[in-house]
């Protein structure tokens, strides 16, 4: 008798996730979603990170990271055109460029960026982006083992690091926890 039980309530489980699928199915319907949030570039391949500093927080300890330049390029258009900050993780396959990083181009002159972001990793490298495949200035930072220290250098855009294809990602999603302020 217990075993009819069980499979008297199996069946009905059953059931009710079928009748489920099917009263939802015509809700689903509609457009997709797009794979990738929308990003309207320009060309612009010129400009540089002017300032690339690390300084610890003295409340809580905590690394920052800030990253200042410019890009010889402006959308006078207003068109909504944006670059980024695209992050290159060793771990991973691609770069994330995580929408919460997209800035908009100054209307006239140059595009002028400066952002400060809590740094939760031993290494990172970031490049500015204006296209999925157009690096303008990007930066690696490490830490050496021998002189116990951060290291922020200069790195080259067409240095195997950041040979990766550029992902947009939205800031609330992505390969790694959501934190609004970090890179």
């Amino acid at each position: 008798m217990h075993a009819e039980s069980r499979t008297r309530r199996l069946v009905a489980v059953l059931a009710a996730l079928v009748l489920g699928a099917i009263a939802v199915a015509p809700l689903s319907a509609g457009p997709a979603a797009a794979a990738t949030p929308e990003w309207v570039r320009i060309p612009c391949s010129e400009g540089a990170i002017d300032q690339a500093t690390l300084d610890q927080s003295k409340e809580e300890g905590e690394l920052f990271l800030t990253l200042a330049g410019h890009l010889d390029c402006a959308d006078p258009k207003q068109s909504g055109a944006a670059f980024a900050y695209a992050v290159y993780q060793e771990n991973l396959a691609f770069a994330a460029l995580y929408t919460s990083n997209l800035r908009q181009y100054a209307a006239a002159g140059q595009s002028l960026f400066a952002d400060r972001k809590r740094v939760t990793t031993n290494t990172l490298t970031v490049c500015v982006v204006t296209d999925v495949d157009v690096r303008v200035a990007c930066i690696e930072m490490y830490f050496d083992q021998l002189d116990h220290r951060y290291v922020v250098r200069p790195l080259a855009t067409d240095d195997p690091l950041v040979q990766r294809p550029v992902q947009a990602t939205p800031s609330e999603g992505g390969p790694r926890p959501v934190c609004g302020h970090c890179w």
